[in-house]
């Protein structure tokens, strides 16, 4: 329920397994091979589970009979009906754009999306409860309860929240000695990511983080691997977990930098005495005029494959990408190799040919 609460309150357009409302051969691998029993799998019939009639009345509003019906009144599929109400009526979860700014939650993000007639704003904690700063005047509406907020109502509440807490980041556990930013030491905190749980390690001295280890194994290949990759380097420059998530892999890196926060609690250390991240000064504009045969903008694998062949060709290639990493959506992309007469099918007995 909460990966689904995920994928349908961040995502522009949320994608279902088949069968994920009935948690449908929950357990089963995908695929175990050639000679496997189709029922013995992921990928086994689910059509006896929607077997009956349905007549839809209007959005998530339906009369129906036999398995559909079952399977319509399962618990995961009526938060599935939940979740797509909660989309339709909030057009910041469809098509806002999303921020984690002035979030302080396990999982909690912020959403707007504004045009000539709407100014839609919405604030999402999906892992336990959250707070959230720099929130625009206005009146909001819990989209669970039906509830009505003001904004001052909300800022009150998480400053509160806050209060309660000592400050802006929870104050609890040990204290570094006076004059101390750390009680020096090696410690090991984790947070949930997009795949499973992320693992900051810290080792600190009396006044420095001086050193910063990630592991996140089933995060996301090329998209949650990057933070993985690279956050360590910005937190050990900063010397503190207040930094900018890395741009396309925002999960994997805001539950990196929570985990950073609560090694370094920890350690001792008071968050209010580490000063908020630095605004990236913005760079001053210059004309600058580059010679070249052929410009390709974005550095996914049609133009990295378009360079290549442009350069083999005897051409001079620039190569333009906004992403502080290359591969674009190619780096999403999966599929597999079919291979025969190879030593695991020999181990496994299985006779087999390219022919």
């Amino acid at each position: 329920a909460e990966n689904l609460s995920l994928m349908f309150t961040f995502r522009g357009i949320p994608c279902v397994y088949y069968g994920t409302e009935i948690e449908f051969q929950k357990g089963c691998p995908i695929d175990k091979g050639p000679k496997a029993m189709l029922s013995e799998t992921g990928r086994a019939y689910f059509g006896d589970n929607i077997e009956g009639t349905i007549q839809a009345t209007d959005f998530t509003v339906f009369n129906a009979t036999g398995t559909a019906k079952k399977t319509l009144d399962s618990v995961l599929s009526q938060h599935i009906m939940r979740l797509n109400r909660i989309r339709m009526a909030v057009p910041a979860l469809r098509k806002g754009q999303y921020s984690t700014e002035g979030c302080n939650g396990n999982i909690a993000f912020k959403r707007r999306y504004t045009d000539s007639t709407t100014d839609s704003f919405a604030c999402v904690a999906i892992s336990g409860g959250a707070t959230f700063s720099g929130i625009p005047n206005g009146t909001y509406v819990d989209a669970v309860t039906g509830a009505t907020f003001t904004s001052d109502a909300v800022k009150l509440a998480a400053a509160e929240a806050l209060a309660q807490a000592g400050g802006e980041e929870v104050a609890t556990g040990p204290k570094a000695p006076e004059g101390d930013l750390f009680m020096p030491g090696t410690y090991t905190e984790s947070a949930k990511g997009f795949g499973g749980d992320v693992t900051v390690t810290l080792e600190v001295s009396e006044d420095a983080i001086e050193d910063v280890q990630i592991e996140g194994d089933d995060e996301t290949e090329n998209i949650g691997s990057f933070a993985v990759e690279m956050l360590d380097d910005r937190i050990m420059e900063a010397q503190s977990p207040k930094v900018d998530a890395l741009s396309g892999a925002t999960v994997t890196s805001n539950a990196i930098l929570g985990a950073a926060k609560k090694a370094m609690r920890a350690a001792g250390a008071d968050m209010n005495a580490f000063p908020d991240k630095k605004e990236e000064p913005v760079a001053e504009k210059k004309n600058e005029e580059l010679k070249t045969d052929i410009v390709i903008i974005g550095a996914g694998g049609a133009g990295m494959t378009a360079a290549i062949n442009a350069k083999q060709a005897g051409k001079d290639v620039i190569l333009l990408e906004k992403m502080p990493y290359a591969g674009g959506n190619t780096t999403k992309a999966t599929g597999g190799m079919n291979a025969a007469e190879t030593h695991y099918q020999a181990e496994q007995g299985i006779d087999d040919s390219v022919e």
